[in-house]
């Protein structure tokens, strides 16, 4: 049986959490506390939330749930990254990371449909899946 560490979006979401962390900490001091801190907790609670609602795995619609709070963490991610990377950032590294993030969130947005799908359940309202524009 697979864990949480062998699914495709926790190792993105954890790969992604460690390059956020380091971009952090070449925030400035007055950013890494406010904004950083915030940049940090989204991202690791991504990465989390998924371990987290995997860890129920005789609950498919609790970890439905669970990605859907996820799905909620990506989007506040990849905004703070936006306002880091026009603030204090020129570099394609910053356009690389959301990007992916864009890419977690659709993935995540997938993996609710097929364990609505093969569960037969409805865990969230039914939300049209989104192809994420990937310009940034």
């Amino acid at each position: 049986m697979k864990t949480y560490k062998d699914i495709e979006i926790y190792k993105l979401a954890f790969d992604l959490a460690i390059r956020v962390y380091i971009i952090n900490m070449a925030l400035p001091r007055h950013e890494l506390i406010k904004e950083g801190n915030i940049l940090r907790r989204t991202s690791v609670s991504i990465k989390d939330t998924i371990a987290e609602g995997f860890g129920d795995g005789k609950n498919p619609s609790g970890f439905a749930r669970s990605l859907y709070q996820v799905s909620i963490f990506c989007d506040e991610t990849i905004t703070l990254l936006k306002k880091i990377k026009k603030i204090h950032f020129r570099e394609m590294t910053i356009n690389e990371i959301i990007r992916n993030y864009i890419t977690l969130k659709n993935k995540i947005t997938y993996e609710i449909e097929s364990i609505e799908k093969s569960s037969n359940i409805i865990t969230i309202p039914y939300i049209e899946i989104q192809h994420l524009e990937t310009s940034i």
